[in-house]
């Protein structure tokens, strides 16, 4: 079985989490969404991570995740981002045409399929049809156990 977890290449350029503060409640100021939007693009790296570490402690590990980058696709949050900087404008001037969402979800499913992906470690980011690299904090194991405890604690309290 294979899991695909979709994530960005913006989860190395904008990904910072802080465990005790997911939300953005307790004071820490809303960065905007491009650092909310990589905040969770590092979640789901580092969920992928941490799914595969703890599948691999079971006797019969027959799960593999991947934490895959679709490429760039023109979504709502380039076409409606409500702070505009000379960035966003320059950037969406490029991603306009790049891939629809329909055909960045069909990159995921081509990628996964590849003979790199396939032969891949378990765990694996893959971007651009290849492994890839994925930011430092994205490799911190600690910070992938926490955010997937912090995560199973705000479930239990739901």
């Amino acid at each position: 079985v294979r899991v695909v977890v979709v994530t960005s290449v913006a989860h190395d350029s904008f990904g910072e989490i802080e465990i005790d503060d997911l939300h953005f409640r307790n004071g820490r100021e809303f960065p905007g969404q491009w650092a909310a939007y990589g905040q969770s693009k590092l979640a789901n790296v580092l969920f992928a991570k941490e799914l595969q570490r703890r599948e691999q402690l079971q006797p019969a590990c027959r799960i593999s995740v991947r934490a895959v980058h679709p490429g760039v696709a023109w979504t709502r949050l380039w076409a409606e981002a409500p702070a505009r900087s000379v960035w966003t404008d320059l950037m969406s001037w490029f991603v306009r045409d790049k891939a629809s969402v329909p055909e960045a979800a069909a990159s995921v499913v081509f990628a996964c399929l590849t003979q790199a992906a396939a032969s891949a470690d378990a765990g694996m980011y893959i971007a651009d049809c290849a492994v890839g690299r994925e930011s430092d904090t994205a490799r911190d194991m600690e910070l992938a156990r926490a955010l997937w405890d912090e995560t199973q604690k705000q479930i239990d309290e739901a």
